[in-house]
């Protein structure tokens, strides 16, 4: 019965690690000015007047 337990212990713990990190896309608007996506190796970072931020899935667009 142990054993059973810490089984299913091990699963949930190596599901719940293996499970992707979900990431929110920020809105980025062409109106606030010029909008700069760089990408490598450790991802995506959007630049838009002195902000720089990591952003993996931008939406760029206009407020209207």
């Amino acid at each position: 019965m142990k054993r059973k337990k810490l089984t299913a212990s091990m699963i949930a713990l190596v599901m719940s690690v293996s499970l992707p990190m979900t990431t929110y896309a920020a809105n980025w608007y062409l109106e606030d000015g010029s909008v700069t996506v760089n990408a490598d190796n450790s991802g995506q970072t959007v630049t838009q007047g002195s902000t720089s931020t990591p952003d993996e899935a931008p939406v760029i667009t206009q407020r209207e």
